[in-house]
């Protein structure tokens, strides 16, 4: 009876033991996990703060290269853009706006006149451009504003480019038509006219 205790003792003593050594490594890997969720919220706070600082650096860039765009052209009221981040779906996304001189802010694509969304669309696109790195200075833009009628329009639109392009050291190809051209590429520093003749194509160099 005696060694039958004292056989069962040793085994809780092994037991006991067991489960110390089961405490300390829990102890010691709570610690760790601790640690680490300590240097996970660390990063996440940089990453935050940084995410913060490209948000306003990209919405800076975008907001006064399209501001400067539409001021540039006429239209019947005076915008300016504005870029708005906001947390959807677990992702954050952009939202783009114009804003009218009375504070009224609408959508880019529920903006009254296709003229507005082509200067926009044409300066997002430059802007995003600028923000690359080691990209060739070279856009290439096929009839960037097929909405903008007037000749005073076409006018600005070509000093607008060559403003940008000096602005930026960027070069600029635009295939435009016939009906605006003459306009558009007054402050162009080539042009090259394309013509159908016969069933061939002929160039002309103008600059």
């Amino acid at each position: 009876m005696i060694t039958q205790l004292r056989h069962r003792l040793e085994q809780e003593k092994g037991r006991l033991a067991q489960v110390r050594a089961d405490k300390a490594s829990c102890v010691a890997s709570l610690w760790d996990l601790q640690a680490e969720r300590q240097r996970i919220e660390r990063a996440a706070a940089i990453i935050t703060m940084v995410g913060l600082a490209t948000q306003q650096e990209f919405e800076l860039r975008i907001s006064d290269l399209a501001t400067m765009a539409l001021e540039a052209i006429p239209f019947d009221e005076n915008y300016r853009f504005q870029v708005e981040f906001v947390q959807r779906r677990g992702r954050t996304e952009a939202d783009l706006f114009l804003v009218g001189q009375a504070g009224n802010r609408v959508r880019i694509l529920d903006a009254a006149g296709g003229g507005v969304a082509n200067v926009v669309a044409f300066a997002l696109r430059v802007s995003l451009w600028s923000l690359s790195k080691g990209i060739r200075p070279v856009l290439v833009f096929d009839e960037p504003f097929p909405f903008l009628r007037t000749q005073e329009a076409h006018a600005k639109v070509g000093e607008l480019l060559r403003t940008i392009s000096k602005k930026l050291g960027l070069q600029i190809i635009m295939v435009t038509g016939e009906a605006e051209s003459q306009d558009i590429v007054q402050g162009a520093d080539r042009v090259f006219r394309f013509k159908k003749r016969g069933g061939r194509t002929t160039v002309e160099v103008e600059k």
